[in-house]
């Protein structure tokens, strides 16, 4: 009788389990990227990114960047994003900054060629997707730090 209701505890615990690893969850990482401020999150299901969303502003007076500078940087950005399956990429040139906006969905496309194009961290050997952790201490390594959630009470 013990060993049915422990059995029976463990097995619920294991659906718990599961049910917690295909939750989607997200992180935020902030950073400057050559004096340009960057915000990535990071969508991801167990250790599976699933997209991410970033955006960098580069303030003109900051940067000490022209508005025509900017715009030169950012056409050739355009030029790598634009066309990628799974990637879409926005850019907005502004009186006082340049902003890009650039979100990839790991899910659409061959993730390899995506990674390879776009010179961001790819799937582990022998892996067919991207890993949280190995994305995660490339930003840590480039100087980005994870940005903790806003709670109601603060």
């Amino acid at each position: 009788m013990k060993r049915s209701i422990l059995a029976i505890a463990m097995l619920i615990a294991g659906i718990f389990l599961l049910a917690a690893c295909d939750k989607e969850q997200s992180k935020t990482y902030e950073g400057d990227l050559q004096g340009a401020e960057v915000i990535t999150t990071l969508t991801y299901k167990g250790d599976k990114v699933i997209k991410q969303s970033s955006i960098m502003t580069i303030d003109y007076d900051t940067n000490g960047v022209s508005k025509s500078d900017a715009k030169k940087i950012l056409n050739k950005q355009e030029k790598i994003f634009k066309g990628v399956e799974g990637v879409t990429y926005k850019k907005e040139i502004k009186k006082d900054k340049a902003i890009q906006k650039v979100d990839i969905d790991y899910e659409t496309g061959n993730v390899k060629k995506m990674t390879k194009k776009l010179g961001i961290t790819g799937p582990a050997k022998g892996e067919d997707y991207v890993n949280v952790k190995d994305v995660e201490r490339a930003m840590k390594k480039a100087g980005f730090e994870e940005k903790k959630p806003l709670k109601d009470n603060d």
